[in-house]
C-alpha cells in the first residue's frame, strides 16, 4: 500500500501493472490504425449540372380567405327571369338571405329549406 499524506490508494503493484500495460496497448492500437496506406484520389471528375440563371419578371399574386361581414344591413335586388334563375342565386347566399317578395317565390324558398332541415337535421 502506498500512501500520500490523508489519501490512500489500495491497489496491488500486479493490478496497477495491468492497469499501465492496458492503457500503453490502448494507446499503441489507436496511433497504428491511424497509420494506414493512404489511397490515391481518384482521376475520374465528379458529374455536375450547370443551369444558365437569367433575370425574369416573376408575378406575385396573393389569395386570401376571407369573411366579410357589413356594419349596416344592405338591402341586393336582384332582376332575373323566372324562379329557376334567382333560385341558385339565393341558396348561396344561405343563411345571410331573405326572399320579401314575390311571395310566390318567398313560400317555395321557405318550403326548400323546410325539406333540407327535415332531411339532414
Amino acid at each position: 500500500m502506498m500512501s500520500t499524506g490523508s489519501i490512500t490508494l489500495c491497489r496491488s503493484t500486479r493490478t496497477f501493472r495491468a492497469m499501465c500495460l492496458l492503457a500503453v496497448a490502448l494507446l499503441f492500437l489507436t496511433l497504428a490504425g491511424g497509420c494506414s496506406k493512404k489511397q490515391k484520389p481518384q482521376d475520374r471528375q465528379p458529374e455536375v449540372t450547370v443551369v444558365k440563371v437569367a433575370p425574369a419578371d416573376t408575378p406575385v399574386t396573393f389569395e386570401f380567405v376571407a369573411q366579410t361581414q357589413s356594419s349596416h344591413e344592405v338591402e341586393i335586388r336582384a332582376r332575373v327571369n323566372g324562379f329557376l334563375g334567382i333560385g341558385k342565386w339565393i341558396h348561396q347566399w344561405i343563411p345571410h338571405v331573405e326572399v320579401v317578395t314575390p311571395k310566390e317565390l318567398r313560400d317555395a324558398f321557405l318550403d326548400e329549406l323546410k325539406n333540407a332541415v327535415e332531411k339532414h337535421g
